[in-house]
């Protein structure tokens, strides 16, 4: 994925938290924060994850798919309890 469609997706997360200042800064913290938590060891998100990609998924749509469940799930896990 190029950098412009992560920014995208960033900026959605940004927005679907309700965050009201989307200074470069305050996505810079999300994407670290996205890209420092542990998502091979959360089994709630790996059981989704695999939901999700099913079986005939090229590894492309793979790796889309990943991050877009990423953003999704870290936006609504830290809008209930922010995850570290």
């Amino acid at each position: 994925m190029d950098q412009a469609s992560l920014f995208g997706l960033l900026i959605a997360l940004v927005l679907a938290m309700s965050v009201t200042s989307t200074t470069e800064d305050g996505l810079n913290d999300i994407y670290e924060a996205l890209d420092r938590y542990n998502w091979d060891d959360d089994i709630e998100f790996q059981a989704g994850l695999q939901a999700i990609i099913g079986s005939n998924s090229t590894p492309e749509q793979t790796t889309e798919l990943a991050l877009r469940a990423r953003c999704f799930y870290y936006a609504r896990c830290a809008t209930m309890s922010p995850i570290q």
